[in-house]
């Protein structure tokens, strides 16, 4: 419950992040990184439903990867929370990388939901859209 909690409150900073200081990012990019973090963590999904686990592994790696660098874009701005749930989810998404690799399919796939539902949770709860 206490994690909830805290991922509910990293995403909230997140989603103000996004809403107070849109206009003076320095990296417009990162609206393209989140529309990418997207489609990863959905082909991780897809990868795991099916025969497909070494895609879903190398997603799950790249949606690492992606996350260390929004966390670094967090920090260049100084928004702690922020930095916080990009770092959470760059250590769960190798996490399911290496159940991945280990053959723990069924771990992987909990693991990988357990994910999603942190991201859905705050888009939902703060109204905050991936779209491309």
């Amino acid at each position: 419950m206490r994690r909830n909690t805290r991922s509910v409150l990293v995403c909230a900073a997140l989603v103000l992040g996004f809403a107070v200081g849109a206009s003076a990012w320095e990296e417009p990019q990162l609206d393209q990184k989140m529309v990418q973090a997207s489609e990863l963590q959905q082909s991780v999904q897809k990868g795991l439903q099916g025969d497909h686990k070494p895609a879903a592994a190398e997603s799950a790696v790249k949606l690492a990867a992606l996350f260390d660098e929004i966390h670094d874009f967090w920090e260049r701005k100084g928004v702690e929370s922020a930095q916080e749930r990009s770092h959470d989810v760059a250590v769960r998404a190798r996490a399911v990388a290496s159940l991945i690799e280990r053959g723990d399919f069924d771990g992987a796939k909990l693991a990988a939901r357990n994910m999603n539902g942190n991201c859905q949770g705050c888009h939902t709860a703060y109204g905050v859209s991936v779209s491309k």
